[in-house]
């Protein structure tokens, strides 16, 4: 009769195995090279591999160290992800040259850098955003062409935040025919 005994313990019950015993005599003890599975897989007893961490960055996540077990047909993990810390960014900061930078807390590395904002074309003001003095770029306003409803029409200078707007006008466009153009 197969009965397990420790002393002809072959190999330890794992993770996606059960403990396998050398068969022996139960008189004497004379041990065969047949063997035997007996009992239950040991959910615990695992063959690790060890991940080191990895930290997160700004914009990627990371992860805690872990293990996995290297045995087929275990999924064991102790993974454990970290979310990505995104950025902290400290405030704007002129540049002195009509833009402004901010840096990220997390890593200096990272930067941003805009134009500066809120002064009209050709003007010299306070940024809305850093505050630094600026004169606007261009000189001139440069407007986007003309939107429109049924009564009025208005347009946007594409720079600033200068803007024109106005009723419609039908009045009669009508003139007189020269020797270059015919009448309208």
């Amino acid at each position: 009769m197969e009965q397990p005994d420790e002393k002809h313990l072959k190999s330890e019950a794992t993770c996606v195995s059960v403990a396998v015993y050398y068969k022996a005599c139960s008189e004497c003890g004379y041990q065969l090279s047949d063997t035997f599975e007996s009992g239950t897989i040991d959910v615990n007893n695992h063959d690790l591999n060890y991940h080191d961490a990895k930290a997160p960055t700004c914009t990627e996540s990371g992860w805690k160290a872990y293990e996995t077990c290297k045995r087929e047909g275990c999924n064991y993990t102790s993974y454990q992800g970290l979310d990505a810390l995104d950025h902290d960014w400290n405030d704007w900061t002129s540049n002195g040259d009509g833009t402004h930078t901010r840096t990220c807390k997390n890593d200096p590395s990272h930067t941003e850098t805009e134009a500066c904002s809120g002064v009209d074309c050709g003007q010299t003001g306070a940024c809305s955003v850093c505050n630094g003095e600026y004169t606007a770029v261009p000189a001139e306003h440069e407007y986007e062409p003309w939107s429109y409803d049924a009564s009025e029409h208005w347009r946007s200078c594409i720079h600033c935040k200068a803007s024109q707007k106005s009723n419609h006008s039908f009045e009669d466009m009508h003139s007189e025919a020269t020797c270059a153009s015919p009448a309208k």
